[in-house]
C-alpha cells in the first residue's frame, strides 16, 4: 500500500503566520473574496494560430483568474503549504521538474496503450472534496475551512489561479492510489499528467479498460470519450506522438516547421521543443508502475 505523509497545518495562527497576515484581514477578504476575481474567455487556437469551432461556435475556455491579497494568498499556499504535500511520481502534470514530454516517455516500450481524460476537471472538483483533501492530509477541520475558502469559487474549484492545479492533483491522489495498485497487479504502467490518464503494458489489457473506467466513475468524475482510446503501437501521449522506442512530434506538429507564413522565432522555438521530444531518455532513478 502506498504511504504519502506531511506536515499539516493545525493551528489557525500558524496559517496567519504562513500567510503573513492576520485574522481580521483574512476573514474579511473571505467575506469579500468576489471582488478579487476576474473572469475572461480564452479563445481555443491550433498550433497555426487559427480559431478552433465546435459545432459552428468558437471553442472558449472560462479563466477565473485571481489579484490582491487573494491572489498573494494564494501563491503563498502554492508554494508553502500545497507544494509540501507529497505526491505519487506518477503525476506528471504540474509538477516541478516535469513536463509532457517527460509524461510521454514513461511508456516508451510499451506495445499497448490506453488514455483517457477526466471531463471538466476543475469545475468536478467541488468545495467539499477540496476541504475534504485538505483534512484528509492532517489540516485540522478551522484551517481546512480556510484553505478552501481561498482556494475555491462558487463552491467549484475555479481554473486559472495559483493553487488550482496543485489542489486537483491532491484531490485526485486517492484514485491515483487505487490505479496504482491496479497496475502493480496487472503489469500496467500509469501516469496522470493533470486530467490525462495514460497507462501502457507489454501485454494486451484491453480486458482491463473498463475496470479502469470504473475506478474513475465510482469516484464521481466523467471521463471525456472522444478522447478516450485503446490502440496497439504508437499513440499521441500529452501532444507527443510515443512509438514503440522512441518519440516523435505529431506530423501536424512538424508541417508548422516549414511553413513559412508564421514567424521565424516561432519556428526556431519549434524547432528546439522537437529536438527536446527526440533527446534520448536519461537513466531514472525510480521506476514508475
Amino acid at each position: 500500500m502506498i504511504e504519502l505523509k506531511t506536515i499539516a497545518i493545525k493551528q489557525e495562527k500558524l496559517l496567519y503566520a504562513v500567510l503573513k497576515t492576520n485574522k481580521t484581514e483574512l476573514d474579511n477578504v473571505i467575506k469579500n473574496k468576489q471582488s478579487f476575481y476576474y473572469s475572461f474567455e480564452k479563445i481555443k487556437k491550433d498550433k497555426r494560430d487559427n480559431i478552433v469551432y465546435e459545432n459552428g461556435l468558437q471553442k472558449k475556455r472560462i479563466i477565473n483568474a485571481t489579484k490582491g491579497r487573494l491572489n498573494d494568498f494564494q501563491n503563498i499556499i502554492a508554494k508553502k503549504i500545497l507544494s509540501q504535500i507529497p505526491l505519487p511520481i506518477n503525476i506528471k502534470g504540474g509538477v516541478k521538474g516535469e513536463c509532457n514530454i517527460a509524461n510521454a516517455k514513461v511508456h516508451l516500450g510499451k506495445h499497448y496503450k490506453f488514455k483517457t481524460d477526466v471531463k471538466k476537471y476543475f469545475p468536478s472538483i467541488s468545495y467539499s472534496r477540496v476541504h475534504k483533501m485538505f483534512i484528509q492530509n492532517g489540516f485540522s477541520y478551522k484551517v481546512s475551512t480556510l484553505l478552501t475558502h481561498l482556494t475555491t469559487n462558487n463552491y467549484e474549484l475555479p481554473q486559472g489561479t495559483p493553487t488550482s492545479t496543485a489542489i486537483a492533483n491532491v484531490v485526485f491522489v486517492p484514485i491515483d492510489k487505487k490505479l496504482i495498485e491496479f497496475s502493480i497487479q496487472n503489469n500496467l504502467t500509469y501516469t496522470r499528467y493533470v486530467d490525462d490518464l495514460v497507462f501502457s503494458s507489454h501485454f494486451d489489457f484491453k480486458e482491463k479498460v473498463l475496470d479502469i473506467i470504473n475506478f474513475i466513475l465510482e469516484e464521481g468524475f466523467r471521463i471525456s470519450i472522444k478522447k478516450t482510446v485503446y490502440v496497439a503501437g504508437s499513440l499521441e501521449i500529452t501532444g507527443v506522438l510515443t512509438k514503440q522506442n522512441v518519440l516523435d512530434a505529431t506530423n501536424e506538429y512538424k508541417d508548422l516547421i516549414n511553413d513559412k507564413t508564421i514567424k521565424p522565432e516561432k519556428t526556431a522555438a519549434r524547432r528546439k521543443y522537437i529536438n527536446r521530444i527526440k533527446a534520448k531518455p536519461k537513466a531514472k532513478s525510480k521506476k514508475i508502475i
